[in-house]
């Protein structure tokens, strides 16, 4: 076994950084997932010793129990990485009804070694001059060619150098001035976020705008570096003015009827700036321009329906080319195999478009130029905690993914050919709140923590916790007991996506899969046995049970989102409960009345609001105001206390809200969570409640060298 102060295994062509979690074959970065890498490592940690697979699902899964076939599909998934054949091995060899031995000679590094470096060079003797002559000749030619052919090749395969500008892990937003020396960016702390400046040379920080109860969902610098550019998300209003603001300091400005929550990208010149519009009541998108006063707007590009839209959300969609000439505007499709993404550019005068190319990406939301000949762009799987950077070449139409780590990235900006990013890492944690009456205080208490977003969490009639995880490598539904003990995988290949909710008469769990670009229903029985679709929509989340666990309440669609029933066997489809935007459902106790999020646009300013309707009639109740400012939209019924359950924020801490919506009254859990709450969920006897708890750390970080 090589010792711990190994950073870097080699074999054949391949080589393993421990400390940045990569794999390259030569200077190409390989795809892989984080159990795929610990599988790996710990094969070359162990090379030549038959490694049995208890004690390799013991190393790589640690204290969670999984099943075999998770061992399986990473050595399967390991063995088509390495180009390994399993009757004919290489690298991988199995021992029936034993476990695998790593059978390829194996070098280790403390670091790098130095393979530039040259040996001295000896004058021939006299006899060997013209071979010496020929030789060198030899050189310059092949010199020669690889500076023609063999290059580019050589500079696409180059890896980028990160570079960490800030260290505080609380940065929700960034853009960088056009000529690179100042960061703009917006934070957490206090009771919201704060907008800065900070001088890139000296690390000088100055805050332009103190802690906001809103979150940055856009922000950009003019060309002249004089303005910051943003869009504030707060009090549930659905109208999301432009703002802009001195660098220098100052009152906010509002750019007038200028209605979007992306970051604007301004024309060379700073006379204008390109930006994406939703018109969710008529499912509609658009890509217009405007001075940078808001005064005349123009359309150049308008989408209709759900299979054609652009980017409108928390997104730089938009980016206008160094030359003036053209507008690069990611744009997201659907056909009969699913969703996905490509991007149009758009003549900025005539309107014209055209693909820039044929490739298709998972999803694109950023957008920038690295330069004149240069796109940079984020790529998002639909179901994974990490994104990617790539580049696509004007000229060849060529695309290169620059980034294959285990991080997420978030908005992006260029400046003098380098790229700005945030680099984000989760860790999320599960607590249980104790709400007996015989206790004389709130009692929190965490009872497990990995890695990782845990998005989704249920309560068994048996007092076991249901949570997502991707401690397997994929996105599987897990069981727990209230003490935190014994962690168990209970799906395999589920597809799992987004939430579940867990039937309060069996244990059964109903759950969003991702299939062929899809998102429908799927259930599965308690033990995780016995996986069977229900619907077949394109986008059917946010699943609800009925208290009889009878029938499903479930989210429908996007432009505007409705509300749907269905019943767990799936024998009849399902019927629609809403014609107007709708979402995240609770039934009531009684199983009377639906409880749901909506916008209204009944008044002179369209907000969120919670909505109650009647069942059985499907009539409107009552339209309550909600008393905070809402981002995490689940709702939950507590059923013997008969109040909704909801989340909130409060800059870097969350709390919950316990809201009774027949008489009002209002309690509130401040500050239960270090971070955001993700998923929470009542005990079936309503005393206790477990939450999880994700905790994101973000930080700017430059690229360069690529």
């Amino acid at each position: 076994m090589f010792p711990k102060a190994v950073q870097f295994y080699e074999f054949a062509d391949f080589r393993l950084d421990v400390s940045q979690k990569v794999l390259r074959r030569g200077e190409e970065t390989l795809a892989i997932t984080p159990k795929v890498f610990d599988t790996l490592e710990f094969f070359l940690e162990n090379a030549g010793r038959l490694l049995e697979k208890d004690e390799l699902m013991q190393k790589i899964w640690q204290d969670h129990f999984v099943e075999e076939s998770n061992l399986t599909s990473n050595i399967k998934t390991l063995r088509k990485m390495l180009g390994d054949d399993a009757a004919h091995p290489r690298f991988i060899e199995t021992v029936p009804r034993r476990g695998y031995r790593f059978i390829a000679e194996v070098k280790t590094f403390g670091e790098l070694p130095d393979k530039t470096t040259v040996r001295p060079f000896l004058p021939p003797r006299k006899p060997y001059t013209l071979i010496s002559i020929a030789v060198v000749s030899l050189i310059c030619i092949f010199g020669i060619a690889f500076v023609w052919v063999g290059g580019n090749r050589f500079l696409k395969n180059r890896q980028p150098k990160f570079t960490r500008l800030t260290t505080n892990g609380k940065i929700t937003n960034a853009a960088i001035s056009p000529d690179g020396k100042q960061l703009v960016f917006s934070q957490k702390g206090g009771s919201g976020e704060s907008l800065n400046i900070r001088e890139i040379a000296s690390g000088t920080q100055t805050q332009i705008l103190p802690p906001q109860d809103a979150e940055f969902v856009g922000l950009a610098v003019s060309p002249d570096g004089k303005f910051a550019y943003f869009t504030l998300f707060s009090n549930n209003s659905s109208i999301l003015s432009l703002s802009r603001i001195a660098l220098a300091g100052g009152a906010i400005e509002t750019i007038p009827e200028v209605e979007t929550d992306v970051s604007v990208s301004f024309s060379p010149d700073g006379r204008k700036f390109a930006y994406t519009e939703s018109f969710s009541s008529i499912k509609e998108t658009a890509l217009k321009i405007a001075e940078t006063d808001g005064a005349n707007q123009r359309t150049l590009v308008k989408t209709a329906g759900e299979n054609h839209k652009l980017p409108t959300f928390r997104a730089s969609p938009a980016a206008w080319s160094p030359d003036g000439t053209a507008i690069a505007c990611a744009v997201q499709e659907s056909d009969e195999s699913g969703s996905f993404y490509r991007i149009l550019l758009v003549d900025a005068e005539t309107g014209s478009e055209k693909y820039l190319t044929e490739k298709v990406w998972n999803t694109i939301e950023n957008l920038v130029w690295k330069d004149a000949e240069n796109l940079a762009f984020i790529e998002s799987e639909i179901n994974s905690p990490f994104s990617r950077l790539w580049q696509i070449s004007l000229k060849t139409r060529e695309a290169r993914q620059l980034t294959n780590d285990l991080n997420d990235y978030e908005w992006l900006s260029s400046a003098n050919g380098n790229l700005f990013t945030l680099q984000k890492n989760f860790f999320s944690s599960l607590h249980i709140i104790n709400l007996k009456e015989n206790e004389s205080a709130l009692q929190t208490k965490q009872i497990f923590g990995e890695t990782g977003v845990i998005e989704s969490v249920g309560w068994s009639r048996g007092e076991k916790i249901f949570y997502n995880s991707w401690a397997s490598g994929k996105n599987e539904i897990w069981q727990i007991a209230p003490d935190g003990t014994a962690p168990r995988q209970l799906t395999a290949d589920s597809d799992l996506i987004m939430s579940f909710a867990v039937s309060p008469t069996d244990d059964s769990i109903v759950f969003s899969a991702l299939q062929n670009g899809k998102i429908s229903l799927a259930a599965v029985d308690a033990n995780g046995q016995n996986v069977r679709r229900l619907t077949d929509g394109a986008l059917d989340i946010l699943p609800s049970f009925t208290p009889d666990g009878e029938n499903i309440i479930f989210r429908r669609g996007t432009s505007p989102p409705t509300l749907w029933d269905i019943s767990p066997n799936g024998n009849e489809p399902p019927k629609q409960l809403t014609g107007y935007q709708s979402t995240h459902p609770a039934v009531s106790p009684d199983g009377k009345e639906i409880a749901f999020h909506f916008m209204d646009f009944g008044g002179a300013n369209p907000h969120w609001k919670l909505g109650l309707i009647d069942r059985e009639t499907r009539k409107f109740l009552s339209k309550l105001e909600f008393p905070l400012p809402i981002s995490n939209r689940q709702t939950v019924w507590n059923r013997a206390a008969n109040v909704l359950t909801i989340a909130y924020g409060n800059g870097e801490n969350s709390g919950l809200l316990l809201w009774s919506p027949s008489n009002g009254s209002l309690q509130k859990l401040e500050n239960i969570a270090a971070g955001r709450i993700g998923s929470f969920a009542w005990s079936p006897d309503s005393t206790q409640l477990v939450f999880s708890q994700i905790f994101e750390k973000s930080d700017i970080v430059s690229l360069e060298n690529f």
